[in-house]
């Protein structure tokens, strides 16, 4: 296995595109990441032929050479879809990173005392 290669950033809730062959050829469907793991991510893929959709584990970047390795995984495969090749997935990071920030910063706060009252 190539343990070199690092799936791309992937967060849960961020829409990503579903292929069901491992060359990532086909159209694709739509999906949103349920779980992100260090190798693969888990979604829920809504297509056609699913009403509410179908969840799916263990899915590789398309560009993930050990795709090619598990040839009885049926998971398929994930890329980003084309709103977020066009804006820059950094945005993402960013953004994540602000959220942590402002979470750190509100628990700080929390765990300051209330300056006393003057009487």
């Amino acid at each position: 296995m190539n343990e070199k290669f690092k799936q791309p950033w992937a967060c849960v809730g961020m829409s990503v595109l579903w292929f069901s062959e491992r060359s990532g050829n086909n159209p694709g469907s739509a999906a949103i990441v349920t779980e992100v793991h260090d190798q693969t991510i888990s979604a829920q893929v809504f297509d056609a032929s699913t009403i509410g959709g179908k969840p799916v584990a263990g899915v590789r970047h398309v560009d993930d050479p050990n795709l090619r390795l598990h040839v009885d995984n049926d998971a398929g495969c994930w890329d980003y879809n084309d709103f977020d090749k066009r804006t820059k997935v950094g945005d993402y990071k960013k953004v994540a990173a602000d959220i942590e920030a402002a979470r750190l910063a509100a628990i700080e706060k929390a765990r300051q005392p209330e300056p006393k009252k003057a009487a």
